[in-house]
């Protein structure tokens, strides 16, 4: 039918389970319908990243939701993909490595990977979840970066730090970023950055830290769904 509504294809952050899609995914009004990627637990490549994805479209119309570390994937696609998406949605997303220190400290990656466990609860709220968040929420966060090959977190941690923005002619997929006002891992200059890639670009500042969807799930719900059942004037 012609009014039904773009299916949202939500591509994950570094964790790459798709679990962490959870509560957001069950905040979202029942007629929007979801597909979530899930990207293997071993090594790959930015190429393979985005092939998985493409190749596991659903049929019909539909939006990609990239969040952080997907940005990079979901820029892959539409400038390297032959994709026809209604939009494109980034959350706390980048084209190029949000932080110089990254460089730096890239040998670093595989201890950083294999200490996740071990971050103290006040890192997780400051940095990731917010000072709301609960010891509950942080254990759900951990646990699910747990299943994770830690060599897989220092590759993707790699993928990051090399990100650079591509080139090419603008990319002409309207886009949305949902911009967390109190994200402390992805600066403001990132969404400006991504805006000089796109024809029409939109950014939504939102009340919250990096972790949008896991922090505030129906909050974002009713933003994601605004923009689908009533897309506002992208700019």
């Amino acid at each position: 039918m012609e009014n039904e509504l773009p299916t949202l294809v939500l591509m994950p952050g570094l964790d790459g389970t798709g679990l962490l899609f959870e509560r957001f995914v069950s905040a979202l009004p029942p007629n929007i319908g979801t597909h979530i990627v899930e990207y293997p637990n071993c090594i790959a490549t930015l190429e393979e990243y985005a092939a998985l994805v493409a190749e596991g479209l659903p049929a019909g119309r539909v939006v990609l939701l990239a969040e952080s570390f997907s940005g990079i994937v979901a820029l892959y696609l539409l400038m390297n993909h032959n994709l026809l998406v209604d939009s494109v949605i980034l959350v706390g997303s980048f084209g190029s490595a949000p932080r110089r220190f990254l460089k730096v400290i890239r040998p670093l990656f595989p201890l950083l990977a294999r200490s996740i466990p071990l971050i103290p609860i006040a890192a997780w709220r400051f940095l990731c979840l917010g000072a709301a968040a609960s010891a509950a929420d942080i254990a759900w966060l951990k646990g699910v970066l747990a299943q994770v090959n830690p060599s897989v977190v220092a590759h993707r941690l790699e993928l990051v730090a090399s990100a650079r923005l591509p080139d090419g002619p603008r990319i002409g997929v309207p886009a949305f970023y949902l911009q967390a006002r109190e994200d402390r891992l992805v600066p403001r200059k990132a969404a400006e950055d991504l805006r000089s890639l796109f024809t029409c670009f939109n950014i939504l500042q939102v009340p919250g830290p990096h972790f949008l969807f896991q922090a505030l799930p129906s909050d974002c719900a009713h933003i994601i769904a605004g923009i689908l059942l009533n897309p506002p004037i992208i700019k």
